[in-house]
């Protein structure tokens, strides 16, 4: 059997530089085993790279290898087979279908949802998160290891009593589901004969390239491997040759308006496009929230939550206004999102009248005919609502066929057509073929569990506004993504002790002893991994690393992996990084005097004034002045919280 190739490359070199390195390595090492060079295939670690492996790779020319991630090899085969009825697929929103359908068919597990619901979600949510994490571990095995790591898996899972039963029972279920999901589409890969294989390896080993590699060389594939790591003792080398620039502010606040400024400087000495990395998304919104204020055109590669745009907000609202045990600020917002301009005004009117009147009362004939408008409006806004959610359980199918009109509605003709963010709503509710999958298309649902599914896939989809992609002086990444990309410049807030070096957060059913047991990464091993990525992007010469010095009230420090490179450079006798202020553009502004209004409130005057009026004259002037005089009163709440004597009156029920 052959053995891989091993070259490890400096890990020191500038992005630029260390692709025209991997570049002449991998040619050179193809010509001199006498191989067809298009016939070789290179891996990258992630999709982000190809451009740059290619470019490097074009710039010697001749004829170039194929350059693809393992996603992108995988997605270029024949169409993958569908999941195993039942089996879980990937996709959050769906499993959590699927583990809710197969818990209620056990019978003791169906008491506890209908006794303690908000428990048994939970529960199904870990359920979810195990059973995915294992089906990933099982994926990136060699095909003929994975019987028996499953094998291994059943052994370790051992029934126990006393604490931790339930959790284990749960786990023990979750790995059962799992092993339902069956080979991964990955394993078309292995079956695969390329004339070789060159890997290029950053941040750390891909269990699913290290068992690609494996059975290549068993079958006398030749392979590549090359090392951009800095290696186990990632610390000395790092601190001896990064030369990052420190920054420090004392708030949150102060860091957004510091990451903001360093940025705008990169971009106006041409050092673009400029590198946010997004540790801290709040702070990061923040930050992007300031470069608006600038208009510089900025791509979130990262992406937000899809619930949070306004295509599903509306979608949202419309969903919880059909609800038969809406109120009126549900219907309220419903209208809000159905509103055509000249309806405004018929809206805050029916507004008032509701807050002041309830919607019981009511409207008299004279009202005013905005008013009356409103009214007929919202009857029959509310009629087609209730058509929407009778009869009180449908498919999810037929829950979804019936969506599709209400969302086009919800979101107008023409943006259903073309806003990003529809079109991606649309893409993640399914809404074009109403199906999601055979097995759960029948699944009977009530409004209120169906819109907890929309909310749910709508917060575990991702969206990312591709307008300025190509135009953008700032690109918002995470940090796994940003290593070896030749940015201009890289900016990191959220550089400190809670934010950067964390251990990382394992599924609740797989304790960690459990993961070492079935040669899983545990948290010390992902934390390493971590490490190198971080490692990783100090190759880069103009990194600046800004922190924070508190959180509210309590005093925090820089992260552990900059703390530990300091201590390397002092152990090779090297002076530290030093650590600045950010520098803060403080502007003086002189101050101007405020003369006092002086209000002239003679016509304002009421005419005549009842005994309460003049009791609150005497006891507060300026309550009188604000009500009688200003006309001013507290809005009147449309659904109002139960008081103690409501609450006394359910609990004796």
């Amino acid at each position: 059997m052959l053995t891989c190739a091993n070259l490890r490359l400096d890990p020191n070199l500038e992005p630029s530089d260390l692709w025209r390195a991997v570049a002449h390595a991998a040619l050179q090492w193809i010509d001199a085993s006498g191989r067809a060079r298009r016939d070789v295939v290179m891996l990258l670690p992630f999709a982000e790279l190809l451009p740059h492996a290619r470019q490097a790779l074009a710039a010697l020319g001749g004829w170039q290898p194929r350059v693809e991630t393992l996603r992108t090899l995988n997605a270029s085969l024949e169409p993958q087979l569908e999941t195993a009825a039942g089996a879980p697929c990937g996709d959050r929103s769906i499993d959590r279908l699927l583990a809710e359908r197969w818990l209620r068919q056990l019978p003791a597990l169906d008491q506890w949802r209908q006794h303690d619901p908000l428990a048994f979600a939970q529960r199904v949510a870990d359920l979810v998160e195990a059973a995915q994490a294992l089906v990933q571990a099982a994926s990136d095995l060699a095909p003929a290891e994975r019987a028996p790591w499953w094998q291994a898996v059943d052994a370790a899972m051992r029934v126990t009593d006393g604490p931790g039963a339930l959790e284990a029972a749960m786990a023990r279920l979750a790995a059962q589901w799992a092993r339902q999901a069956g080979a991964p589409a990955t394993d078309r890969l292995h079956a695969l004969r390329p004339a070789a294989w060159v890997v290029v390896q950053a941040g750390g080993a891909n269990p699913g390239v290290k068992a690609l590699i494996q059975c290549a060389l068993e079958r006398d594939v030749a392979c590549l491997l090359m090392q951009t790591d800095a290696g186990d003792d990632w610390e000395a080398g790092t601190a001896l040759c990064a030369q990052p620039t420190l920054l420090a502010v004392d708030t949150a606040e102060q860091e957004a308006w510091a990451a903001a400024t360093t940025l705008i400087d990169c971009v106006a000495r041409g050092q673009t496009p400029v590198a946010l990395i997004a540790q801290d998304r709040l702070l990061v919104r923040r930050v992007r929230a300031l470069l608006e204020r600038r208009a510089l055109p900025v791509f979130d590669e990262s992406g937000w939550a899809l619930s949070t745009t306004r295509a599903a907000a509306r979608l949202m609202a419309l969903l919880r206004a059909a609800s038969p045990a809406a109120g009126p600020d549900a219907w309220l917002d419903g209208l809000k999102v159905l509103a055509l301009d000249h309806q405004r005004d018929g809206l805050d009117a029916l507004e008032q009248h509701w807050r002041r009147h309830g919607t019981s009362i009511p409207v008299a004939t004279h009202a005013r005919p905005r008013l009356i408008e409103a009214l007929a409006w919202w009857q029959q806004a509310h009629l087609q609502w209730q058509e929407f959610s009778t009869p009180a359980s449908q498919t999810l199918s037929v829950w979804l066929q019936a969506l599709a009109p209400l969302a086009r509605v919800a979101l107008g003709t023409e943006p259903w057509l073309s806003d990003p963010a529809a079109l991606a709503v649309r893409a993640a509710l399914r809404l074009d073929s109403g199906r999601v999958r055979a097995d759960i298309d029948d699944l009977p649902l009530t409004l209120p569990e169906f819109v907890v599914w929309v909310d749910h896939a709508l917060e575990q989809a991702s969206f990312v506004d591709a307008a300025h992609a190509d135009s953008a002086l700032v690109v918002i990444t995470p940090l796994a993504r940003a290593i070896l990309r030749p940015f201009g410049a890289i900016v990191f807030p959220a550089t400190d002790e809670r934010h950067l070096g964390d251990r990382p957060r394992l599924p609740n059913l797989l304790p960690e002893s459990l993961l070492r047991q079935l040669g899983v990464e545990d948290r010390a091993q992902r934390q390493q991994r971590q490490a190198l990525v971080f490692a990783q992007l100090l190759r880069h010469p103009r990194v600046t690393l800004l922190r924070r010095r508190s959180e509210g009230s309590e005093a925090i420090g820089a992260s552990n992996w900059i703390s530990c490179l300091q201590q390397s450079r002092r152990d090779q006798r090297l002076p530290g990084w030093p650590e600045h202020n950010a520098p803060l553009t403080h502007k003086t502004v002189q101050a101007q005097a405020v003369l006092p209004p002086a209000p002239v409130v003679s016509g304002a005057l009421p005419g005549h004034v009842s005994a309460s009026s003049v009791e609150a004259l005497r006891a507060c002037p300026y309550r009188f002045f604000a009500r009688a005089i200003l006309g001013l009163g507290e809005v009147d709440e449309l659904e109002a919280e139960p008081d103690k004597r409501d609450y006394g009156d359910l609990l004796h029920l």
